[in-house]
């Protein structure tokens, strides 16, 4: 199995030992853990998606989950994607796919709200409907597990990866999204591919990195518009990091751009072909626009969402209600709904990624990650209306609690 990377702590003689049964507890933990990572992660996972599937049948819809269904089906039976842009159709239509398979199909209603309540309610109980819809988005949370356990062990080992899919499948917030048929988790799940296979490929560039890179952005893209946010401002973050802390020098940026540029064409291309097709290979010619624009249903999307963006939306935060939200919506929010040791570990966590004596240079994609989607939430948009829009941050508390948890016995 592969070795750990990570550094011990620095010079033992300006280091406290570490007390002796707390230390020797935590190998023996560790050990057990590195040499069965992958049943235990495996058993977490079933346990997790038994205590989701259990859920179904005592809780009914909530409000988007019918219009959800009604686009994902009107992709899947009438071969077009009209009812709205503002979300992309992967996870629509994972939502409704095995209502399609089992005999759902459009039942022509004006809105996608009436339209979703007439499948739901087509066979008179909308429970078993309701169940298969969400049954769709399971493949995100199993997804994001894996991605979860990769990344984590890509930076830390195979133990604290398995301590991050513990405390990843545990956090009520992942459990809850899990179980409805909805967008959020599939953005979760697929956004956290594009950064594990992009940062992998940044740091190691090969073409199958690129591949890799490319396709799983492609595919976050169909999940959610939100990367289009989410995933600049981490990389923002991520360079400027790089040229403050390794002052590269005009020659080595040089070489780092030329060393990559034919695999991030390659990347671009794959993204993009994949994009074309999740909407049925659309196109139009515009009076405006004297060539032919594909999937125009994706640049719709995002000035749908532009607009929206611009309006803002209705939003309550302690006691006060207004229309743009507070800068200090999503802090307070996730402080709140967070499970209080997770929130500390996970702080506590983030600092210590930055460190590149413990983590190299893999660490920082994390913290990046949490502080460049909060940036963007908090100063940028004025659609706060609750965590669900930033759920990608939530895994982060599972990488960087492994942090703080994994390396403190150590240093203790």
């Amino acid at each position: 199995m592969k070795k750990r990377t990570r550094l011990a702590a620095a010079d033992p003689r300006t280091e406290p030992a570490p007390t002796p049964q707390v230390a020797a507890a935590w190998l023996r933990i560790e050990s057990f853990l590195e040499h069965r990572a992958i049943l235990v992660v495996l058993a977490l996972v079933l346990l997790a998606t038994i205590r989701i599937v259990t859920t179904y049948s005592s809780l009914s819809h909530t409000f988007d989950e019918p219009a959800h269904i009604a686009a994902g089906m009107e992709w899947l039976d009438k071969h077009v994607y009209n009812y709205e842009a503002q979300h992309p159709p992967l996870t629509r239509v994972m939502s409704a796919l095995l209502p399609f398979l089992t005999g759902s199909r459009s039942h022509g209603e004006r809105g996608m709200w009436d339209e979703g309540f007439a499948i739901l309610f087509a066979s008179g109980s909308e429970e078993r409907t309701l169940a298969l819809a969400r049954l769709g988005i399971l493949p995100f949370f199993w997804i994001a597990c894996w991605v979860t356990y990769a990344c984590t062990r890509w930076i830390a080992g195979a133990a604290a990866a398995v301590l991050a899919v513990f405390f990843l499948t545990t956090t009520p917030a992942i459990l809850a999204h899990a179980g409805l048929a909805t967008t959020d988790m599939g953005l979760t799940a697929m956004i956290w591919l594009a950064f594990y296979t992009g940062w992998r490929w940044a740091l190691d560039p090969s073409w199958k990195h690129a591949v890799a890179f490319g396709a799983f952005t492609g595919l976050a893209t169909l999940a959610k518009l939100s990367i289009l946010a989410f995933f600049p401002s981490t990389v923002v973050l991520l360079v400027l990091l790089m040229l403050i802390l390794e002052r590269p020098g005009p020659s080595g940026i040089d070489k780092l751009i030329l060393d990559r540029l034919p695999q991030l064409v390659l990347a671009i291309g794959i993204g993009v072909l994949l994009i074309w097709i999740g909407y049925r290979c659309s196109y139009k010619v515009l009076s405006s626009f004297p060539y032919v624009l594909p999937a125009p249903e994706f640049f719709d999307g995002i000035a749908d969402v532009s607009r929206h963006n611009t309006q803002g939306h209705l939003t309550y935060l302690l006691g006060q209600v207004n229309t743009v939200g507070w800068p200090s919506f999503y802090l307070v929010a996730l402080a709140v709904k967070t499970p209080l040791a997770l929130l500390a570990l996970g702080l506590g966590g983030l600092a210590l990624l930055f460190s590149r004596k413990m983590f190299g240079l893999r660490g920082w994609l994390v913290p990046c990650a949490v502080i460049g989607i909060m940036a963007f939430s908090s100063v940028l948009s004025q659609i706060r209306i609750g965590t669900r829009h930033v759920l990608p941050v939530t895994p982060t508390t599972s990488h960087t609690s492994i942090s703080s948890a994994a390396i403190g016995p150590k240093i203790s």
